[in-house]
């Protein structure tokens, strides 16, 4: 049976109350106050029970008193306060969030960093843990927490309780910089023990230019001017993916006012390339810094000006429709939705393209494509080029090799077709068989090999009957 208590006001103060045992006057006088949470710096009211530790009713009445006048003093300073006089959970959190200020200040931390912590901090963990004793926190009060988290949100994804996870550790983190615990306490395991250094998920080159042809593929055939629109843009999308070091994300916010197109002469060529200041994203990894376009990139810009009839100048978004699902059905159309490893590839997967292709050209070191993309060194180094092999580098070089073999052929080939390089077939190519066409294309393929290593007049002296078919077939493609 519980016990009956005895209760009245504190003579001075309303907010205090003093208990006593019915059945007894030997008990010890016991107190509660109330301090609302704007008081208490948001936390929860502070408003348990406690004992003064004596029996005599004016002693326990001065000790209310110096109690409560102590905890007003504290929440007027913004101090979190218990009724115990421990240092809290949100003692903790208060010291790292100076720390991060300073931080911030100097240059050392992302404003965002702080942003998430103090946001899960603030929606999930103070409420229920913030008026928490620091020292009583540990790996249960964790497993309890997370069990009644569950509970109230059962959907919650892994990401998001590693954030609240990392959140409630900075305050532990504050709480031993106060010297309020001798060190932050393990709370369980909940973060993948496997190495993370594993290989990011991209496209090869030779799936990257499959990639290129079917997103050219499907603009053709586009007769309704918006499904048009959206298929350049998603071309155009993928392509500054590729050409650029931008995140998907950061590529959502950029505008053309955040894009430079900065030309260089080298003798009589002159070349480009973008140069993007991208601007903060809110929650992304990295704050503000400058990324770089490669050769290739200013096209694809122009193409999106001059489609979305913008200004350079201009604070309108460089790409105004999202395109993840019609991005996945066409991968999932062209079985190139996973990788031989069975990982899904989306818009992040085109990123780690373009890191992965800086490292086999040769051209830049780890440290200057960390600058391009926003990483450190070590990121490219652990999650990149030590899962390249040697034989990586030499399939890479070989095969742009022979495609640019193959494209200087092409290019001659069009230039040599008003030259009467060829003389017309006998029939036209709408009349050949399909096995026919098919020996066509097989013997077109070796006359592309074969100009990409030779000079034309040393072909046209030694080329067949069926060269001349194939190359009618070539120009007849082409023409259409």
């Amino acid at each position: 049976m519980a016990s009956e208590f005895r209760a009245f006001r504190h003579p001075r103060f309303d907010a205090i109350t003093l208990y006593k045992r019915a059945d007894t006057d030997k008990a010890p006088w016991q107190y509660r106050f109330y301090i609302s949470q704007k008081m208490n710096n948001g936390g929860k009211p502070i408003s348990p029970r406690k004992s003064t530790n004596t029996s005599d009713r004016q002693t326990a009445l001065e000790f209310a008193e110096r109690r409560y006048i102590e905890a007003l003093s504290e929440t007027n300073k913004g101090e979190q306060v218990t009724l115990s006089g421990k240092p809290t959970l949100n003692d903790g959190f208060e010291r790292i969030k100076s720390h991060y200020a300073q931080k911030i200040a100097n240059g050392n931390a992302r404003p965002s960093t702080w942003a998430n912590i103090e946001k899960y901090y603030s929606g999930q963990i103070e409420p229920y843990l913030g008026n928490k004793p620091v020292e009583a926190v540990d790996e249960n009060t964790w497993n309890e927490f997370l069990g009644d988290l569950f509970k109230r949100k059962p959907d919650l994804r892994p990401d998001t309780i590693r954030l609240i996870k990392g959140a409630i550790r900075a305050a532990l983190k504050g709480a031993r910089m106060k010297n309020y615990i001798k060190a932050v306490p393990q709370l369980g395991n909940d973060y993948s023990t496997t190495n993370n250094k594993t290989r990011r998920i991209w496209f090869d080159h030779r799936e990257q230019d499959q990639l290129l042809k079917i997103l050219d593929d499907n603009i053709e055939g586009k007769t309704r001017k918006s499904n048009l629109y959206s298929a350049e843009s998603l071309r155009d999308y993928c392509h500054m993916l590729l050409f650029t070091s931008v995140r998907p994300g950061e590529l959502n916010a950029l505008r053309f006012c955040d894009v430079n197109i900065d030309r260089q002469r080298n003798g009589s060529r002159i070349s480009s390339r973008l140069v993007i200041k991208v601007p903060h994203v809110e929650g992304a990894k990295m704050g503000a810094r400058v990324a770089m376009g490669i050769s290739g990139s200013t096209e694809v810009y122009n193409n999106i000006k001059r489609r979305r009839s913008c200004a350079d100048n201009s604070k309108e978004l460089l790409f105004n429709q999202k395109h993840h699902s019609k991005f996945r059905e066409l991968l999932e159309d062209n079985d190139l939705r996973f990788d031989n490893d069975g990982h899904k590839r989306d818009f992040e997967s085109l990123r780690h393209s373009f890191i992965s292709n800086r490292l086999l050209e040769q051209k830049m070191d780890e440290f200057e494509i960390s600058k391009w993309c926003g990483n450190s060194s070590k990121v490219i180094r652990e999650n990149y080029a030590r899962h390249l092999a040697p034989t990586d580098y030499d399939d890479f070089k070989k095969y742009h090799a022979k495609k640019s073999r193959r494209e200087k052929a092409k290019a001659y080939l069009l230039e040599s077709e008003d030259d009467q390089f060829y003389e017309k077939p006998s029939r036209p190519v709408s009349s050949y068989e399909p096995s026919e066409l098919m020996e066509l294309g097989e013997r077109l393929h070796n006359i592309l090999n074969t100009l990409g290593k030779s000079n034309g007049a040393e072909f046209k002296e030694r080329m067949t009957s069926k060269d001349n078919d194939a190359l009618s077939y070539y120009y007849s493609m082409h023409d259409e």
